[in-house]
Order: C-alpha cells, then sequence, then structure tokens
C-alpha cells in the first residue's frame, strides 16, 4: 500500500472493511462522497478513512520508498544520521528496513487522568474527524471511522486506543459508532455500540497482493467521482465485485470493553 495515493487508501479501506463485515459495510448503493468518504443512504452508513501518522512517520515513510534497498552510501549523509534508530542495514550494506512507527513512552501511563503516550497521536487524528463529524459531515445511523496505523494492532493495543478515545468523545454530541484499524499485518473492528472489540490478522500476502492490484485497477477508471455508486459503475466497466462474506476469523478473546 505504500504506493497508494488518497483515493486508492479510500478503496482499499472499502473493500477490506466490507470482505470482513459485509453486513456492516455492503457494496450495494455505496456512493463516493467528501465528508465522509464513502456514502450509503440505503444502509444508512458513512465511512471516514483516515490516516494516523505523524511528520516523523510521514518522513520515515517518504525515506523508506526512497531508499529501501539501495546502497548506504547513495543515502545523503543528513537524512541517514536524522533517522538512524529507526533504520536498520542488511549484510549486504543496504538499507534493509525503516521502523514506520514508534512507541513514544509506554502503552499507559502510571497516572489514570493521563492519556496514554502510545495512543495519544492516533486519538488526536480520531478526535479531528469527531469535530468534523459534528459540524461539516453529513451524519448517518452509523458513523464509520477507518484508520490507518504504521504497526500491528492487537486486542491490548486496542483496548488502549479505544479507552482514550472513549475520554475524548464524550465531549461531543455525536460520536462514531464503529472504529476499523487497518494495521500493517492485522485489523480491529471495535463496535462501539455494544462495546466489542475483535482482532485478526489480515488476509495472506497473496490475498493482500490481489487487492492491491485491484484497487489499482479501479482507481484508474472513472468510476469514483462524487456521487458515483461504486458497485453500479463497475459493472458499466465490466468489472465484476463479489460482496464479501464474512470471515469466520474474529478473535473474540477479552473482547468486551464494558
Amino acid at each position: 500500500m505504500s504506493s497508494f495515493v488518497k483515493r486508492e487508501y479510500e478503496l482499499f479501506a472499502l473493500l477490506l472493511m466490507n470482505r470482513y463485515l459485509p453486513e456492516l459495510v455492503p457494496l450495494d448503493g455505496t456512493a463516493k462522497g467528501e465528508s465522509p468518504d464513502w456514502q450509503n443512504d440505503s444502509y444508512d452508513f458513512g465511512i471516514e478513512v483516515v490516516r494516523a501518522e505523524s511528520d516523523a512517520d510521514g518522513d520515515a515513510k517518504a525515506f523508506s520508498n526512497a531508499y529501501i534497498g539501495k546502497p548506504i552510501s547513495e543515502i545523503p549523509k543528513k537524512r541517514f544520521k536524522r533517522l538512524a534508530d529507526r533504520l536498520s542495514v542488511s549484510k549486504e550494506n543496504t538499507l534493509g528496513a525503516v521502523e514506520m512507527f514508534s512507541f513514544y513512552g509506554r502503552m499507559e501511563s502510571d497516572d489514570p487522568t493521563e492519556e496514554s503516550p502510545f495512543a495519544k497521536p492516533i486519538v488526536d487524528r480520531c478526535e479531528e474527524k469527531l469535530k468534523l463529524l459534528n459540524n461539516e459531515y453529513k451524519q448517518f445511523g452509523r458513523n464509520i471511522l477507518c484508520i490507518y496505523l504504521l504497526f500491528s494492532p492487537d486486542v491490548d493495543s486496542a483496548h488502549v486506543i479505544y479507552k482514550c478515545y472513549e475520554k475524548r468523545a464524550k465531549q461531543y454530541n455525536v460520536t462514531f459508532s464503529d472504529l476499523f484499524f487497518i494495521g500493517l499485518s492485522s485489523v480491529v473492528y471495535i463496535d462501539c455500540i455494544k462495546k466489542l472489540i475483535y482482532h485478526h490478522d489480515t488476509i495472506n500476502d497473496n490475498g493482500r497482493n490481489n487487492l492491491d492490484g485491484l484497487v489499482h485497477k479501479i482507481s484508474a477508471l472513472p468510476v469514483c467521482e462524487d456521487g458515483m455508486v461504486l458497485y453500479d459503475e463497475l459493472k458499466k466497466q465490466g468489472v465484476k465485485l463479489e460482496e464479501g462474506k464474512a470471515l469466520p476469523m474474529w478473535e473474540e478473546k477479552n473482547a468486551n470493553l464494558r
């Protein structure tokens, strides 16, 4: 997904959510919109897609895209030095990997009144969207926020994020009914109404690569202008999308958030 543009991030999120949660997010009737990014009046839901990355994380991602696999000697010394603590070097003396997310502080603070330093940058992005949901965005029966993370969330980290999110959300009249986290190698779904959390590793590499390819293919077609119903427009283009089937993969251990 590193080569995705904004529209492709939105497409990938929709298709992945449909694959895991077809009853909540059917493709039928889902139209491209702005504020939020996807809208379905028939099934009464809207989806906003956001990436939770700091300026430092964005810089690390750009650095990775530009230099991964290249000889260290070709990398500008100033840039290499600035990110040195996040880089690994291969035996061939090439850039082996860039850590795309760092935990700044422990997951939970010793002071229960303070917010987790780990969760703060993520919840900051959630609150930006909460403000818009309460002022500018079209509201639906289900207001869904899909968040890309630069690490792989598990149940424990999702609990911490949700606890911090819930604390912030209390000050708003309208809040997100559902949170869906897309990580590097896992996905987490939080039903904020029932207060349940679900986690699982994402589809295998082949499945993910196929989905990446499908997203690139769709984004090259004139099917995602505002107001266009994706499912119908793709039919006109001869691209058949099958509705997702709920995957019996959700891990519900420690699922209750109450």
